[in-house]
């Protein structure tokens, strides 16, 4: 979906991208692959309303090594991504930290945002069930919905809490990596689920990366 919050876009051509990460888009509905395999899908209900529905397909995927990106990166690359994104600024230039991760999408064009993502609300989605929410874009006072991709709440509490002291006691913004699609009414969350949960612990806007397919 597009973001609504005003943000300098940087625009990427994927040429060569192994399509690790990729969406599914038709009708009504919106499929994130990850490996090739489906993982959560959202759409309209079909009633006729602004009710939208999200689905997880797949398991959690903690347990599958290749829904893991560190396992698809050299790890110097890897590495340079991790601690760019301990700390973000809006004005950074993305692409260069975001290379590894962008070799992973379907070749294609993406537009990437950086910045900080007003009224979130998650909706976790398990194995066979599905969510309900209204459309964000449509009632934008409902803010912004993220789809995590991994067990939420996050299970490692002392990762959250060290995430939240670093924000409070070096000021830090540790950003979110999602992904989204224009006809999707949903960001995807595919790394940050403990930064995620620090911020809103601590009642705070995340800093967000935001890759969307155009």
């Amino acid at each position: 979906m597009p973001s609504e919050f005003p943000l300098p876009v940087h625009r990427v051509e994927v040429l060569d991208g192994l399509g690790v990460v990729d969406f599914d888009a038709g009708p009504d509905r919106v499929t994130l692959k990850l490996a090739g395999d489906p993982i959560a899908r959202d759409g309209h209900d079909g009633g006729g309303s602004i009710m939208r529905l999200a689905r997880r397909i797949a398991p959690q995927p903690d347990d599958e090594p290749l829904h893991r990106p560190q396992t698809w990166v050299e790890p110097h690359e890897w590495d340079v991504l991790r601690q760019w994104v301990r700390h973000v600024e809006p004005e950074d230039d993305p692409v260069a930290p975001l290379r590894p991760l962008l070799g992973l999408l379907a070749p294609g064009r993406y537009g990437i945002w950086v910045g900080t993502m007003p009224n979130v609300h998650v909706r976790a989605v398990q194995t066979g069930k599905e969510t309900r929410w209204y459309a964000d874009s449509d009632i934008p006072s409902f803010g912004h919905t993220i789809i995590p991709t991994h067990h939420w709440p996050p299970p490692d509490k002392a990762a959250v809490a060290a995430y939240r002291d670093r924000m409070i006691d070096e000021r830090a913004q540790p950003a979110l990596i999602l992904v989204t699609h224009p006809e999707s009414e949903a960001h995807y969350l595919l790394d940050g689920h403990h930064k995620l949960a620090a911020y809103l612990a601590l009642e705070r806007d995340p800093v967000c990366v935001v890759i969307e397919s155009c």
